[in-house]
């Protein structure tokens, strides 16, 4: 009679639509059931590789693609367990096969969120709940559960703590949720709420946040020192250290490539691949390869206080002294040309000055606006410094202090519009 209450129990949450799997604090008496009964739950899923118990790909899973992979939409049953296979959080869903749980798009059809630590259920007034539905609250780590509200599509960000981003940051949604005393929490259903902050994904999509607070920890300084550095807005590094255990709010991402403009600056000193990480309200980054734990954040696509323009047309390259730039080559220094005719015979050619120009549709950042004194135009014009070189070398003559070209040679294309450091009036002839 017991363990036929239970099993109505069960059916009852099922036709209900409880859709959270792992019942902690039941678990093996919820598993007992489920093999007992046959009775297991569907879940949809999005694209994913199948998995063995060891973490290697499943060839020989049912429905796999030659690469171990299941289809969009596919679905699968499983216990509800959560298992850690290879550090990833994974179902059983049976022939020896697991799936990553964030994975997970529904939950007997109620669209479902993944989340990423332990996590209490709480009441509409942000009270802790022990019981929900006659179980113990506690969901783990990884445990997909279904929500009551629909992502809705948003035109930006702006005010919006939890967010998910697609096609290359250009697109942006939001699943709703409520705030209770200063606090995010997504609605589950029948009175129960999760805090958003615990929750990493909504129907397989990342979730981003727009801060998060950040703990300095051993494995953020490659278990190498005992402090991280910080880098200022141009990528280069400065005195200031933070000491493990230090906290700080990072808000954004950024390519180590993008703020220092130096190619090849994307991987550490071991060759893994590092991200800078914006402190909140400063103009200070951290580079961090391994340790960061938070939910994702947006990524710069530019440096800060910095602008991208267009070359119009191919233009004259400048120095800081309006002059342009000039490929040099040394006047006793000739070129032997082999005659195709007589391959044994040459003659020498002459290598003149050549003037540099920067190429039509060429896209630059540059980091200062300045009026500069033209020598051959005897007046002043406005120019834009190169952020980076377009040319290096000792045989390029003047550019020691920058590059720059004509703003009346290029058009704006994004970042910070920037102001003139100086007037017309104001240039030295």
């Amino acid at each position: 009679m017991k363990n036929k209450r239970l099993l109505t129990s069960l059916a009852v949450m099922l036709a209900i639509g409880i859709s959270w799997i792992t019942i902690a604090g039941n678990a093996n008496q919820v598993l007992a059931v489920s093999r007992s009964a046959q009775s297991k739950y569907q879940i949809t899923i999005a694209s994913t590789d199948v998995y063995t118990k060891d973490g290697g790909i499943n060839y020989k899973y049912p429905g796999v693609n030659e690469y171990g992979k299941l289809k969009d939409n596919t679905k699968l049953n499983t216990n509800g367990i959560v298992k850690t296979v290879d550090n990833m959080k994974c179902y059983d869903v049976g022939h020896g096969g697991y799936i990553d749980t964030s994975r997970v798009t529904k939950i007997n059809n109620r669209a479902a969120m993944t989340i990423g630590h332990n996590s209490r259920v709480y009441n509409k007034y942000g009270k802790k709940l022990w019981q929900y539905h006659g179980q113990s609250s506690l969901l783990k780590n990884g445990t997909a559960i279904g929500h009551i509200d629909d992502v809705v599509s948003l035109n930006n960000v702006d005010g919006k703590k939890y967010f998910l981003v697609s096609n290359n940051e250009k697109q942006y949604s939001w699943l709703p949720y409520k705030v209770i005393r200063g606090t995010a929490y997504y609605n589950i259903g029948d009175g129960g709420y999760i805090k958003a902050a615990n929750v990493n994904f909504i129907n397989s999509n990342v979730v981003f946040t727009d801060q998060e607070p950040v703990k300095i920890t051993k494995e953020m300084c490659n278990f190498k020192k005992d402090s991280v550095t910080v880098f200022n807005d141009q990528g280069k590094a400065t005195p200031k250290q933070l000491k493990i255990g230090q906290k700080i709010i990072v808000d954004r991402t950024i390519d180590p490539y993008v703020l220092t403009g130096i190619y090849g600056d994307d991987d550490d000193d071991d060759g893994y691949k590092q991200m800078f990480y914006h402190i909140k309200d400063t103009k200070e980054f951290i580079s961090i390869t391994f340790g960061y734990h938070g939910h994702a954040l947006l990524n710069y696509d530019q440096p800060l206080g910095v602008m991208k323009v267009k070359v119009l047309s191919d233009s004259n390259l400048y120095t800081s002294t309006g002059t342009n730039v000039i490929d040099h080559f040394d006047p006793a220094h000739n070129i032997a040309l082999v005659d195709p005719k007589h391959p044994n015979q040459t003659h020498e050619t002459q290598v003149k000055d050549t003037t540099v120009q920067i190429k039509k549709n060429t896209e630059e950042y540059v980091t200062e606006a300045r009026y500069l004194w033209v020598p051959s135009e005897q007046k002043a014009e406005l120019f834009y410094k190169l952020r980076s070189p377009y040319v290096s070398g000792p045989e390029y003559l003047g550019i020691e202090n920058g590059e720059f070209v004509k703003a009346a040679d290029v058009e704006y294309v994004s970042g910070s519009q920037l102001t003139p450091v100086n007037t017309a009036d104001t240039v030295v002839k």
